[in-house]
């Protein structure tokens, strides 16, 4: 377990028995502490476009269809929420996704005035690393119902790697036939290594709701936004979303399935090219919480 989620774990247990909801909201949808843990099945399309300044001449890689990542990791995860008192509510999430894949029949790739044939083998891997802590303030708490506006800060980390066996890049011809020529002239293998990573912390803005169905089951959602993302010289923006339906057999335990979504986007610009990258993650998850 890492060392924030047992600080707050710690402290929660010590405060929680101090911690008080008026009798007229606590009910199933208020409890004073829970800790839930889940499965998550994180389903990703990751897209690269990148176009060369001088020209229009460009490409757009997607990791899972032309790189060979796998599309699909089970992740688990993990959630810590504790009403400080009525209406003031702070909560602890994280989880990791860490995808691998290889290809050997990826197509030519276009970048200014070279073609890249990477047909012949590319490995890569990407990881994600997200820790969420959030205050929500419930400005509408009713004991079947409630509304919160949501305010924290998110720790993200990132790890890409891409390894490329192929020829080297040959500038590009106007007819096919030339190029077929120069590749039999320079058939130069290369082995070419790109690796990117990047931790940061940036703030967070949104809004959840929760509402209780009959007297066993929880609808709860919520959305939250990450403004100014900056991955090294990249810079862009971070959704997210969930949707959850929990079923309480017991007073104090919860069986649910929930849907999440998040979507990263970043623009970047070096001297002599451009481009976008497009990070959207999402699929289905089940988890267990315990409340009191």
């Amino acid at each position: 377990m890492n060392r924030p989620w047992r600080v707050v774990s710690l402290a929660g247990s010590l405060l929680v028995g101090t911690v008080a909801i008026p009798a007229g909201a606590q009910t199933a949808l208020w409890q004073r502490f829970a800790i839930e843990g889940g499965a998550y099945e994180a389903r990703g399309d990751s897209t690269l476009r990148v176009d060369a300044n001088a020209s229009a001449l460009g490409t757009t890689i997607n990791f899972e269809d032309d790189l060979g990542l796998e599309p699909t990791d089970r992740v688990a995860q993990g959630r810590i929420e504790w009403f400080l008192a009525s209406r003031h509510e702070l909560s602890l999430r994280g989880y990791r996704t860490e995808r691998t894949g290889e290809t050997g029949s990826s197509p030519f790739f276009r970048f200014g005035d070279f073609n890249f044939p990477a047909g012949h083998f590319v490995r890569t891997s990407f990881s994600l690393d997200q820790t969420e802590l959030a205050y929500s303030y419930w400005f509408l708490q009713q004991p079947h119902f409630g509304v919160a506006l949501e305010l924290g800060a998110v720790e993200i980390s990132t790890r890409a790697e891409v390894h490329l066996t192929g020829m080297s890049p040959l500038p590009l011809a106007a007819r096919a036939g030339v190029m077929e020529e120069r590749a039999a002239v320079l058939p130069l293998t290369i082995v070419l290594g790109v690796t990117a990573s990047a931790k940061v912390a940036v703030p967070l803005i949104g809004g959840q709701f929760r509402a209780l169905v009959g007297n066993s089951l929880i609808l709860s959602g919520g959305v939250r936004f990450l403004p100014g993302v900056k991955v090294g010289d990249s810079r862009g923006d971070m959704w997210l979303g969930d949707v959850a339906l929990e079923w309480r057999p017991l007073p104090h335990v919860g069986i649910g399935a929930a849907y999440q979504s998040s979507r990263l986007r970043l623009d970047f610009s070096q001297s002599g090219w451009h481009g976008r990258a497009d990070l959207t993650t999402k699929g289905p998850a089940a988890f267990l919480r315990l409340g009191w």
